[in-house]
């Protein structure tokens, strides 16, 4: 019986190594993997992440990306190296951390690009957008909030600013010049089609945001907040991102694995493969 055994976890071992054998070549930082002829045989994160955010976005399966599940007592539970299972909504894709690096300050825009983000702000968007009704209670976002930051979201997509890797870009405004929005207001595709929106039952100019003067116009309070100003279409918009951020840092921080191996293998050129 201990022969038999033993021929088995053989044949399983013989089975895992040819399969790793199946991927071949120079893995990049990035996620990818180039053959030696620089051929791409594997995409980067970014490409892959925004591949599996399209698919949700028009409610198509994911299965080459790991994503938001729930076990048999309904709790949530994610991927290692990846986040967001406490924040986003069940089936929604998970975003790859396991080769982010940098300061608290910078996480959330490394984040960003890596999964194919223009900035930290269209992250934090999508975040919310995706959201789970518990993360959307315990940060008190009121429906009418997340309508209208939803509404930002789905415009974007239709706009192709979601769903594609753009990480390349920096600056959203230019971006969106492209595609018939405003570039000096961002209004166009962005806001509301029905103007500026309070923030539910509290009028929008009645909203107090710490650090900002109350008589602020939307650019003012975009630019003291750090926010992207073609995403700040209302006060409850502004205090519902910039909220949202501490909580999403924390979550990222406690995630992250202190004894993370390197990107690349300084004595080998080769990372290691990430989950999924």
């Amino acid at each position: 019986m201990k022969l038999i055994y033993f021929f088995i976890i053989i044949t399983f071992l013989t089975f895992e190594l040819n399969a790793q054998g199946l991927i071949a070549g120079t893995f990049h930082s990035d996620g990818s993997i180039t053959d030696n002829n620089g051929k791409v045989i594997r995409k980067s994160y970014a490409d892959r992440y925004q591949e599996a955010l399209d698919k949700f976005n028009n409610g198509e399966e994911i299965e080459d990306w790991p994503t938001v599940k729930k076990n048999k007592k309904g709790k949530t539970f994610g991927t290692k190296g990846f986040f967001g299972e406490k924040i986003l909504e069940e089936g929604a894709p998970l975003l790859a951390i396991d080769k982010v690096s940098g300061s608290k300050d910078e996480i959330l825009n490394n984040i960003a690009k890596q999964n194919g983000y223009i900035n930290e702000d269209i992250l934090k968007l999508s975040l919310v957008a995706n959201s789970s009704e518990e993360f959307k209670i315990e940060n008190n976002i009121s429906n009418e909030t997340f309508e209208a930051l939803n509404n930002s979201y789905q415009k974007l997509v239709a706009a192709g600013i979601l769903g594609e890797n753009l990480s390349d870009f920096d600056d959203l405004s230019s971006l969106i010049s492209n595609v018939g929005i405003d570039p000096e207001t961002g209004n166009a595709i962005l806001v509301p089609d029905d103007g500026i929106v309070t923030g539910g039952l509290v009028n929008d100019e009645d909203i107090q945001i710490e650090g900002i003067d109350p008589g602020a116009s939307l650019a003012e309070i975009a630019e003291s907040l750090g926010l992207d100003s073609s995403l700040v279409t209302s006060k409850a918009m502004a205090e519902t991102l910039s909220a949202v951020s501490e909580s999403i840092s924390n979550d990222v921080t406690s995630t992250q694995d202190s004894n993370m191996s390197p990107a690349i293998d300084p004595n080998t050129g080769n990372a290691p493969l990430p989950p999924g």
